[in-house]
């Protein structure tokens, strides 16, 4: 929403807002943008807007929800304003369970680095550019499409509202169990994204990921396919060249005989990585050179909190990662075992709403495997609607994982959870904190311990 209220005030609006709560860094963000916002819910505040933008937790019981109802103010959820200001003609889509928002940010570089000046909307702190969200007059738009809901009057995927031209479909395992009740449910929303994609436009997709060949059959469009070299038969194909734990060298082959790299990029991990194979192979078939494309590549800074080393102390490594879901844990943590093969490696988790509901328990079956020891933090309290379903706690989370026979401790102490991994952690280790919430301070807190 920040990103948003910054480009939408950029355009000439005046924008305010309020939430629950808004703490830095987006706090800061906003002060810094001279936007105005107010902690809490009060009609009396709102003043006489020509449109409220609502978050997709608001449900009819909230104050200032029911006074805009009620005064008749036009209401619209994130994924319609992005779809009326920002969403272009060439619009591009990525989507699926994991690497939207590295893959999105990363397309939205390549396409500023070839000088094509594209809209764009990723969902985290893209290292390359200043905000999240970004609207101008050019003919291309790059989005991360989302399968959450768009709001609680709207209970339809946000990707649904971004009419792609191009598709680049990253994968789909069942996530976000709250919402999507079973796995036939969320393979469902897919398959209306895939038919989305008119006779003109053209599917970039993981072809050895889940379920997406299954997928591809309801295409009416031409299709990309991408993957990892010596997976079988792709139109582009990823070798990773080499590994240490600061870098990946990446090397691209089309089935054509094009060969694009060595690259060397500063960014860790290997499941996320496969999808640059798909933005080379969309950006080739867009018409961006390869040089321009290798430019991009070695200047990619990635995203924040996506495998973002904060810092190697007395040899031990600190990792900050998004990762919020037990699926993204478990594709993050054997990135980190090919990166550091010979480390213990101690994870604090902290997973998202749809992973605390008692549906997702099965989720986490073997999700850690390549973990030393997991802790569960205090879990963050939560934005719940009403007549949700009740959600697992921190010791119900432990327990949980403790029937896979891994070291798991549920921590709710953060001075006790920091002083207990900076000291079993030993030099040439690795902490990993995964989640979405900001873990408060415990990262700096654990560089400054080590």
């Amino acid at each position: 929403m920040a990103p948003l209220a910054k480009a939408l005030q950029e355009r000439g609006w005046r924008v305010t807002g309020s939430d629950k709560g808004i703490f830095p860094p987006m706090s800061d963000y906003l002060r810094e943008n001279a936007i105005e916002f107010y902690v809490g819910f009060h009609p009396d505040r709102i003043g006489n807007p020509e449109c409220v933008v609502v978050g997709n937790y608001i449900g009819p019981s909230n104050p200032e929800y029911a006074a805009v109802r009620e005064r008749g103010i036009p209401v619209r959820a994130y994924p319609e304003v992005l779809a009326e200001y920002l969403i272009k003609e060439e619009s591009i889509v990525v989507a699926g369970t994991y690497g939207k928002t590295a893959t999105s940010a990363l397309l939205a570089w390549i396409w500023e680095t070839a000088g094509r000046n594209p809209s764009y909307m990723s969902a985290g702190r893209l290292a390359n550019f200043p905000d999240g969200v970004r609207i101008t007059e050019s003919a291309w738009s790059i989005v991360e499409g989302d399968e959450y809901p768009a709001s609680r009057w709207k209970p339809v995927p946000k990707f649904d509202f971004y009419a792609p031209k191009y598709l680049l479909l990253t994968g789909v395992s069942w996530d976000h169990a709250d919402v999507y009740l079973t796995p036939d449910d969320y393979l469902r929303a897919f398959e209306r994204l895939v038919r989305a994609v008119p006779d003109e436009g053209m599917i970039v997709a993981a072809i050895e990921r889940p379920h997406v060949r299954t997928l591809l059959e309801k295409a009416d469009t031409a299709i990309l396919h991408y993957n990892r070299k010596g997976e079988g038969h792709a139109d582009w194909s990823l070798e990773i060249a080499a590994r240490s734990p600061h870098d990946t060298t990446l090397v691209f082959h089309s089935a054509a005989g094009e060969h694009i790299g060595p690259c060397r990029v500063p960014v860790l991990g290997d499941q996320n990585l496969d999808h640059y194979a798909g933005a080379v192979g969309l950006a080739r078939y867009c018409g961006i050179s390869a040089d321009a494309i290798v430019h991009a590549l070695e200047t990619f800074q990635g995203v924040r909190r996506r495998m973002e080393v904060r810092g190697t102390v007395n040899g031990v490594a600190v990792v900050d990662d998004f990762a919020h879901s037990p699926v993204k844990a478990s594709a993050a943590l054997r990135a980190l075992r090919l990166h550091f093969p010979r480390a213990k490696i101690i994870a604090v988790f902290e997973p998202n709403v749809g992973s605390r509901v008692v549906a997702a328990r099965p989720l986490y079956r073997n999700a850690f495997a390549d973990a030393d020891a997991v802790i569960i933090p205090r879990l963050s309290l939560s934005k719940q609607a009403e007549g949700e379903e009740e959600r697992m706690d921190g010791e119900a989370l432990a327990q949980v994982l403790n029937e896979d026979g891994i070291s798991v401790a549920y921590e709710p102490d953060d001075e006790a959870l920091i002083a207990h991994i900076t000291q079993i952690a030993q030099t040439g280790d690795v902490i990993v904190f995964f989640g979405s919430h900001g873990f408060r301070g415990m990262i700096e807190q654990a560089l400054i311990h080590l």
